[in-house]
């Protein structure tokens, strides 16, 4: 396959090109951003073009379209850092066919190569079996609660758990400080906590949260025991 490796880290690159190169594809092209590659894009015919990136946002969507449009014959293929719900959503959006997380084994990726290259979609398999078990702890869980959280609702909860302060919460979701206020009072009051503490402990039992991976974030399970 002729392939574009779109990555910001200069080992980023190497190491992938290492990895196509041995599989016997061919890396006809590198950048280090979308934008960076988008004019030249069309005159290198690549069959993939495999983007690494840290987080998806509005103008990386825009960027991934505009590459769309200058090279349509080639497949997209997201390599996330983050594996996250939201960016996974965003980048079929932007018009990828695969999307998987860097963690994924170099098996996976050709495999991924493969299948994208061949008309199909791919996700990783782990970060599909992580959604739909968390999908299934949801479900169970709002069944058997006075109400379900929304989506804002369950950004403001995650940040919480990271140790964000109030206004940070707000800073970093983009939202006026009262709204991030009434959003954690009335998680608080629809899973009946008396506490921050309750409610972050209440959401990491029903799978709301993410299991500590580390002895430092262990100690902020701990508080709210």
């Amino acid at each position: 396959m002729r392939i574009v490796i779109i990555e910001k880290h200069q080992l980023r690159r190497d190491a992938l090109r290492a990895l196509l190169e041995q599989a016997h594809h061919r890396v006809v092209g590198e950048a280090a951003s979308v934008a960076d590659l988008e004019d030249s894009c069309r005159g290198l015919s690549p069959d993939i073009v495999l983007i690494g990136v840290p987080r998806v946002d509005e103008a990386w969507v825009r960027s991934v379209r505009r590459l769309n449009v200058q090279a349509p014959q080639a497949r997209i293929l997201v390599l996330s850092q983050t594996g996250d719900r939201g960016d996974w959503m965003a980048s079929l959006q932007a018009g990828a066919s695969g999307f998987l997380q860097d963690s994924a084994s170099a098996g996976n990726l050709l495999a991924a190569i493969s299948v994208v290259a061949l008309g199909g979609h791919w996700t990783d398999p782990a970060a599909m079996a992580e959604r739909r078990r968390q999908a299934a702890v949801r479900s169970s869980f709002h069944e058997g609660s006075s109400g379900v959280l929304t989506r804002q609702e369950e950004d403001v909860l995650r940040l919480l758990w990271e140790g964000a302060r109030n206004r940070d919460v707000a800073q970093r979701l983009g939202l006026p400080l009262p709204v991030v206020l009434r959003s954690r009072r009335k998680m608080m009051q629809r899973l009946q906590c008396r506490s921050v503490g309750d409610l972050l402990r209440l959401g990491l039992q029903r799978g709301l949260l993410p299991e500590p991976l580390t002895g430092g974030l262990a100690i902020k399970r701990e508080a709210v025991r």
